[in-house]
């Protein structure tokens, strides 16, 4: 928006004037230090505003990809483990949702596995032991990285659980969507298809069976994905 003079809200759909964008904007280097949404990849800036009338919109338009992307993952180190945790789980659930999605591809499927599983080789170790190790949080940057590619290829399907009027809980989206997940893993994946039966597996060993809001997710040490991300929504709610 720096180009412009008008006010952001002229270009957000439901809460503002939703007129298109022109796309001109000043050039930029998107450097992540969250392993998150993958949005240094995308096309979308996600607005959002907690309280009784919160949202979270999005404005969008091609030219908004950065011009250029620096990963390092000398500069994720030092993310607090919460946030770790939060955005790790966040990173899964955007590589789960084009792995799961009707329009799933072949390249949207090899990218989003790909990610998945460096998801389930790190995630852990960036909440605990390898919190400061260079190549875990290279990891689950790449896991990041592909989240965001593969989430722009294809339609949603749990994304915006906690868009419109939700957005007023005070609690991280990415524990929302991970809830819904954790309680579709649940079930007897004997009886689910066989792309719900290979994420499930990957995730068993760090993906809590518990929803993160009860407090009881069942894994040990307090360095834990869920226990941290358990508490950072305890916190929230808060």
């Amino acid at each position: 928006m720096l180009p412009h003079q008008n006010s952001i809200f002229d270009h957000l759909e439901g809460v503002g004037r939703n007129l298109p964008h022109s796309g001109t904007k000043v050039p930029y280097i998107a450097i992540p230090t969250t392993s998150g949404t993958g949005g240094e990849v995308t096309k979308n800036a996600v607005i959002s505003e907690v309280g009784e009338n919160g949202y979270k919109k999005s404005l969008r338009h091609d030219n908004f990809i950065p011009d250029a992307v620096i990963v390092d993952g000398t500069l994720l180190i030092s993310c607090p483990k919460p946030v770790t945790a939060a955005c790790g789980l966040d990173t899964f659930t955007q590589l789960l949702e084009p792995y799961l999605s009707p329009t799933a591809s072949p390249l949207t499927d090899a990218i989003a596995w790909s990610g998945l599983e460096a998801i389930a080789d790190n995630l852990l170790l960036a909440c605990g032991e390898g919190a400061t190790e260079i190549a875990v949080r290279e990891s689950m940057a790449y896991a990041s990285l592909c989240s965001g590619i593969a989430l722009y290829h294809v339609w949603l399907n749990a994304h915006d659980i906690r868009s419109g009027k939700n957005a007023g809980v005070l609690a991280k989206s990415s524990l929302c969507k991970s809830e819904y997940y954790v309680h579709l893993r649940r079930h007897d994946i004997s009886k689910c298809g066989l792309r719900h039966r290979a994420w499930a597996r990957l995730s068993y060993g760090w993906l809590p069976p518990h929803s993160p809001w009860s407090g009881v997710w069942n894994v040990n040490g307090s360095g834990s994905a869920g226990q941290l991300a358990s508490d950072e929504g305890t916190r929230a709610r808060e």
